[in-house]
Parts: C-alpha cells; structure tokens; sequence
C-alpha cells in the first residue's frame, strides 16, 4: 500500500508500497504529526536540503535509533508503534561556528491485521460467497481478504464442510407392528426404505433405514366392527389372542376425545355402552398398549366401526 505525503517541495520517487514523508533539514522548528498504518505497512521518512557533512541526525523510537538521513522500517507490526523522533543540527550559515537545531517528531499507529476463522456448511445448492462476490461448493480451506474501517486488509481463514448427504438408520420390528420412517411413512415389512429430507441448511440427505422383522408374532387379533345387538354373535369388542402377560391396557375414545371403555385385563371387552347407555352406531378410536417381541411396550391405534 502506498502512501505518500509530501511537504515543502521535495518528492520521493522509485519507492516500494510504503508510507513515506519528506523534509527539509537545517532550520529552526520541531514538526510533529500522526500516522495511521496498517500492519505490514513500510514506512519511509526522509529528510532533505541543507544536509552537508557536519549535519548530525539521530532518530530515536521504540527499540530504534539510527543515524541515517531517512527512518525506514520494513512490514511494521504492532509492536513498533510510538514516538519516532529525528533530532537534526549542523552549522549555522548566518553566525560561524554556532549550530542550528531542527528536529521532526512522529507517533505512528499501527492497526493490526484481523486473524478470523470460519467454518461454514455447503451443499451443490447452497455454495458459500466470498466478499468479492464469487461462490464455491467444494469443500477444503479457503483465504478470503477482508478491509476493515480503516482500510486496512484482514485475512480469513474459511473451512468449508460437506453436507453429510448420506445416513443409515437401522429398525426392528415385530410381526404385526410398523415402523415410522423419517419422512413421515409407516412400513410394516422387511426391506431397505430410501427418504429424502431437507436440512435447516437447505441441503437435500439421504436417510436409508433398514427394517427388520423379528420373529416371535404376539398373536393378537383387533376386529374392525361389531354388532351390539343381543343375538349372541359379534357382541362385544376385544382384542383376541393377547396373553395377560403381554397386555397393558385398552381404551377407547367417542369422537370428542372422550375415553367411554378402558380395561387392564386381557380378557376385557367393551358392549358398546356408555355409563348404561348405548352409544351410537359409528367409527370411534381404540389404543391398545402391550409387550412386544422384543420385551419393550408398544402402542397400536386403529379404529372400531359399532353397527346396529
């Protein structure tokens, strides 16, 4: 970065990206100002006209002194921040054998570079954009340039990540019973079931669950409809071939939500009354809980049509 200011009538030329400033030397004053760098900045300050060979110059500043007639330093850092001071004289041309003193003074201030890292998921639809607008989807470690409030760069340091697009889930279930996959559909069979899903990134995955169907079928056996009616056949609603050891409890809900039968006994059933009162020929919701083949609890939802 080059920077240049130029005082008085002198003009340097030929120089490297830099910070410079020009003098003029042997005379009667102390200039003083601040300079704003950014760090890896080079500083070159000179001082010019009227330097003969009895001119002494002595620059001091933080960790430096040099004798030179100029004051340069190299991809300054932070720690070379302060008070840089050029304290010059040489004989007087007006009184022989009296000296003239001049001198310069600089505070530099160094901003420095801005170290960030970022880790960021990408997918072939959602690529990361960079700050000078391109986008990339391939994963790996990228450099991004950054300018801060003071025009100063900053480098970042991004890692980009693949989106994992690919799982693999594993179930097992009893005969009778299914499985819920990921996508929201119910399997009741052994097989290997593919479901895209959509992250909160944007990105499609892949999600494959593999069902299992273990043997060791509970036996139970839920009629869909029954008839109420007093002839002595299909009276009554219950679940069949359930062992007391494997049963959890049965209930059944009207269409307001209301549990109108419930029963912890294997051998319960519901008659289609209501607190002594028959209900109404209809669909109502049973939830039957039980022990599967596995030894875990199980629930299963259907519903019962009541025919009269």
């Amino acid at each position: 970065m080059l920077k240049r200011i130029i005082l008085l009538s002198f003009l340097l030329v030929g120089l490297s990206p830099a910070f410079s400033q020009t003098f003029l030397g042997c005379c009667d004053f102390f200039f003083k100002d601040t300079i704003r760098l950014c760090e890896g900045d080079n500083v070159f300050i000179t001082i010019k006209g009227g330097v003969g060979d009895s001119t002494t110059i002595k620059w001091e500043g933080p960790g430096f002194t040099s004798t030179d007639t100029f004051l340069i330093i190299q991809h300054i850092s932070p720690s070379k921040a302060g008070y840089y001071i050029a304290n010059i004289s040489c004989p007087s041309k007006l009184v022989p054998g009296a000296y003239n003193g001049c001198g310069q003074g600089h505070l530099i201030l160094v901003t420095p570079k801005q170290a960030n890292a970022i880790t960021a998921t990408v997918c072939p639809t959602h690529p990361y954009i960079f700050s000078n607008g391109s986008s990339n989807s391939t994963p790996g470690t990228y450099y991004d340039t950054l300018h801060s409030v003071l025009v100063c760069d900053s480098i970042v340091t991004i890692l980009l990540k693949n989106f994992r697009s690919k799982d693999t889930l594993q179930a097992a279930i009893c005969p009778g019973e299914s499985h819920l996959l990921p996508d929201g559909r119910r399997v009741n069979a052994s097989g290997i079931y593919t479901s895209t899903l959509m992250a909160q990134n944007g990105c499609d995955s892949l999600v494959y669950t593999q069902v299992q169907q273990v043997a060791g079928n509970i036996g139970a056996t839920v009629p869909n409809t029954f008839t109420p009616n007093g002839d002595g056949l299909n009276d009554v609603f219950r679940i069949k071939n359930l062992p007391q050891q494997r049963f959890v409890s049965l209930q059944v809900y009207n269409r307001y939500s209301q549990i109108i039968f419930s029963t912890r006994n294997a051998t319960g059933f519901w008659n289609g009354l209501f607190k002594g009162k028959p209900q109404p020929a209809g669909s109502y919701v049973y939830l039957l809980q039980y022990i599967n083949c596995m030894g875990k609890l199980q629930q299963t939802k259907g519903s019962i049509i009541l025919m009269r």
